[in-house]
Order: C-alpha cells, then sequence, then structure tokens
C-alpha cells in the first residue's frame, strides 16, 4: 500500500508537469523554429546530460543508510559526493563550452549563454534532498517541488513567446526553473531532516561502512548510463544529423519519457520499501510488472492512433517526421517501465554492479552503432538503437531477477 501511494504521489507530479511541457514545448517549437528549438535542445541536453554524468545517485545512499547509526556521516558523504560532483561537471561544461560551436552547429553567440546553463544545472545537482524526502517517505513534498520547474517554463515560455524572445531568452528561463526547483527541494529536506553536526567529508562514511564506495560508484554508473541513453543521445543525433534533427528527436523523445518518467517513479516509490526488507513487498514485483504491462499497452495504442496528431498541434507539420521515431521511443520507455520494479530490487540487494552490466553492454553496442544507424534511417536509425538496448536489457534483467529470487538464491 505504501509503495502505491508513494508511487501516486510521484506519477500524479509526473503526469502534471508532462501536460505543462507540452505546452511550454508548444511555444518554444513556434517561437524558435526547427533550427532554433533543436538549438535548445542540444544545449538543455548538454548541460542535463553532464550533470547527470558526473553526479553520484546519492538519493540511493541516503535512503540505503540514512535510518542506521551512521546517518549524519552517510548525509555528510552525500553531500560532499554532490559537491564534488558539481566541480567535476562545471571543467567538462568548459570543456564542451570551447567545442559547442563546432561539434554541436551551435552558434558561436550561443556559446556563453550554453556554459552558463551547464554551470546552473552543476550548481543544481539535488540527489541528497531527494533522497531525504524519499527516506521520511515525504514524496509528496518532492511532487510539488519537481511541479515548479514546468510551472516556471510554461509562464516564463509564454512571455517570452509574446516578447519575440530567442534561444538565450528561453534558456534564461530554463535555468531559472532549475535554481527555483533546487531550491524547494533543499527547503522540503532541512523541514524534514533539520539541520545536525553533519561531517561532510568523503572519507568518514566509507572509513566505517564497508562497500559503500562499491555501491556508489555502481549506481552512479548506472545513473551515467541513463543520462547516455537520453541526453547522450539526442546530443549526438545533434553532432552527426545537425540541430534540426536534434529538434525532432527532442519531440519524439517528449512524448516516449512521460513512461520513461513513470518507470523513474515506480523505481523510487519500490526501492525505499525494499531496502526495509518487506516480503510482501518482494512477492509484489509480479505485479507490479503485470500493471506496467498494461500501462505500456494502453500508452502505445494511444499514441498509435493519436501521435501524429498530436505531434502537429504540438509542435507544428515540420516536426511530423517525429512520428515514427515516437512510437519507436515509447515502445523503449516501456521497456524500462517494465523494468524499474525489476531493477529496483537487484539494487536493493545490492547487486548493483550487475545491474550497471546489465545496462551497460547493450548501450554501448547502440552507441556503436548510432553513425550507421543516422546513415540508414536518420532519427528513426537512432530510436531503434534505444529500443534494442532497452529490449535486451529488459530480456536480461528478467532473468536476472528470476535468479536472484530463486529460493536457492
Amino acid at each position: 500500500m505504501r509503495i502505491w501511494q508513494n508511487a501516486g504521489w510521484l506519477i500524479g507530479g509526473k503526469s502534471v508537469n508532462a501536460l505543462l511541457s507540452l505546452g511550454y514545448l508548444a511555444l518554444a517549437t513556434r517561437a524558435l523554429g526547427l533550427e532554433g528549438f533543436g538549438q535548445l535542445a542540444l544545449i538543455v541536453a548538454l548541460g542535463q546530460g553532464i550533470s547527470q554524468l558526473v553526479s553520484f545517485q546519492t538519493w540511493q545512499l541516503v535512503v540505503q543508510w540514512g535510518d542506521d547509526t551512521k546517518a549524519g556521516a552517510a548525509l555528510g558523504f552525500a553531500i560532499a559526493l554532490d559537491i564534488a560532483s558539481a566541480a567535476v561537471g562545471i571543467a567538462l561544461a568548459g570543456a564542451a563550452f570551447l567545442l559547442l560551436p563546432s561539434t554541436f552547429g551551435v552558434l558561436s553567440d550561443l556559446a556563453w549563454p550554453a556554459f552558463l546553463f551547464c554551470v546552473v544545472s552543476m550548481l543544481t545537482i539535488r540527489s541528497t534532498p531527494i533522497g531525504i524526502l524519499r527516506l521520511r517517505d515525504r514524496f509528496a513534498h518532492a511532487a510539488m517541488a519537481d511541479t515548479l520547474t514546468p510551472i516556471i517554463r510554461l509562464l516564463g515560455a509564454i512571455a517570452a513567446f509574446l516578447a519575440g524572445g530567442g534561444v538565450v531568452e528561453f534558456l534564461a528561463i530554463w535555468g531559472v526553473a532549475e535554481i527555483v526547483t533546487a531550491a524547494a527541494y533543499w527547503w522540503f529536506a532541512l523541514k524534514n531532516y533539520p539541520p545536525t553536526a553533519v561531517p561532510i567529508s568523503m572519507k568518514a562514511f566509507p572509513r566505517k561502512t564497508p562497500g559503500s564506495w562499491t555501491f556508489v560508484v555502481s549506481t552512479s554508473l548506472t545513473g551515467s548510463l541513463g543520462a547516455l541513453s537520453r541526453q547522450g543521445m539526442l546530443i549526438l543525433v545533434g553532432m552527426f544529423g545537425g540541430a534540426a534533427a536534434a529538434g525532432i528527436y527532442r519531440i519524439a523523445a517528449q512524448l516516449g519519457n512521460a513512461l520513461l518518467k513513470l518507470a523513474q517513479s515506480i523505481l523510487r516509490a519500490t526501492y525505499p520499501e525494499l531496502v526495509r526488507n518487506d516480503v510482501r513487498t518482494h512477492n509484489s514485483i509480479g505485479r507490479i510488472v503485470g500493471i506496467s504491462s498494461g500501462l505500456f499497452a494502453i500508452a502505445f495504442l494511444l499514441a498509435l492512433l493519436l501521435g501524429g496528431p498530436a505531434i502537429r498541434l504540438l509542435a507544428g507539420a515540420q516536426f511530423s517526421n517525429a512520428y515514427l521515431p515516437m512510437l519507436i521511443l515509447i515502445a523503449a520507455a516501456g521497456c524500462e517501465l517494465i523494468g524499474a520494479s525489476m531493477e529496483a530490487l537487484l539494487i536493493a540487494r545490492q547487486r548493483v554492479t550487475r545491474n550497471m552490466l546489465l545496462r551497460a553492454v547493450p548501450l554501448g553496442l547502440s552507441l556503436f552503432a548510432l553513425p550507421m544507424a543516422l546513415n540508414w534511417q536518420g532519427v528513426t536509425g537512432a530510436a531503434l538503437c534505444i529500443f534494442a538496448a532497452s529490449a535486451t536489457t529488459l530480456g536480461a534483467m528478467s532473468l536476472e531477477t528470476f535468479r536472484t529470487n530463486s529460493p536457492s538464491d
């Protein structure tokens, strides 16, 4: 019951966010056009991609150890990791900033705004407060904080559209939304976990907790793989196919991402319960998979029937080529949705390295095949690469979950 209550808050928040995102994307595509929207999508993907690539999944660390006798040290370790992630991310953003104009086809006068957006993305890493709220079962507070992002983007997009704003103005709005959302997360987190003497250190907690570095690195690599499959793929599409192709891929991915966010909600709601070693929760994995499969079937049918008109209504006829890639990306997100509870079980049982490998190998092969797929079928080929990786990972994860849950395990 607690899983579904928590998932309900997350899914409700994600649903509101998805509806609001359709509004601000419609305004952005019409204000910026195919090329301009592609540039905006590339810069946002670069900032968010670097942030996700370098950040540790400290929310899982906080949930795993935040309630035992070493809770303060675990929280200090998580904060230290977030600070280190921000520093490394800003350095990487600086390198990417130097390459932006020639590599991604972004105009040179957008390089500085692009770099500043990347810096904002690094400074607003919020994995630790997310972990605190999930540890305390404050999923409603997390949903409220998350909803601030699309609200600010929508209001800002309306203003920018009416004022005839360009890519820089939309980037500034996106950056303000990130700052406000991060501030809200920390405000809610501090309400639920009042600050005490927390030793911010990358050494104290690992000294007392064998295996903590292995857990942190493995979950971080798994998160990095997720960034590669989402933001990284969009960046590569832009690099090999140009800003216009990136814009089409972004619209296709936006509609497919609704299912992916649902998968993330199920993983985040399930994981704290699995950490608490509730046997009934373990037995509910099969039911969650069944419900997830049903949700995917309904979503895919709706996309098949309504996806084309939705794209034309959302972005205009110039983005109509996003229909087939959208269907393929929805199928890929469906694989993630079905496998979300399995992944939560593997991580809770500290099979994090194995879980990471189940994602790394298929994704690596897909990224290797991407240039050939783009030459073969354009954006549709890129979407097929993502689907192949997600489907293969789901199959491998199903086998591993069955083996992990077997009586001999």
